[in-house]
């Protein structure tokens, strides 16, 4: 089992689940590039130009990376289960597409809270007011250089 964390987490998300998947199967939980342990390259943003050891943070590159250890793990002759929670699901389920067309689709996807910006977009209306208010600010927030 191959364990990837939401967004603002790390492989820790996972501390309580470890001991009792393990009883079931080999697991690894990662931590995706730029979260936990791992590697923190400065972020390349939309509107900015390539700059040398930029990386452009997303679901593309946190799949190929999920991708990529899968691929390593192959070689242990065991069926893979790929389970991501919220935008970790998000990456699992494009890591399987990115897995299946190379001939390795994972035996099992499970998605847990799977993050839906789009769905939480067009269901803002049912919000409260300071959340109707406040959901544009953030995305407007996050996708500034000084808080990244």
């Amino acid at each position: 089992m191959l364990l990837i964390h939401g967004f603002g987490a790390s492989r820790r998300h996972w501390r309580h689940n470890l001991q009792a998947l393990a009883q079931a199967a080999e697991v690894i939980a990662l931590d995706l590039l730029g979260f936990g342990l791992s590697a923190k390259p400065r972020s390349q943003l939309a509107d900015e130009p390539e700059a040398p050891g930029t990386i452009r943070y997303g679901i593309d590159l946190w799949a190929q990376q999920v991708c990529d250890a899968a691929l390593a793990l192959a070689g242990r002759g065991r069926r893979l289960h790929l389970i991501g929670n919220s935008i970790g699901a998000v990456v699992a389920l494009r890591a399987a597409t990115l897995l299946q067309e190379q001939g390795r689709a994972p035996a099992q996807v499970i998605l847990i809270d799977c993050a839906q910006r789009t769905l939480d977009d067009k269901r803002l209306s049912e919000k409260h007011p300071w959340a109707q208010a406040g959901r544009p600010l953030l995305k407007a927030l996050v996708r500034q250089r000084w808080p990244a």
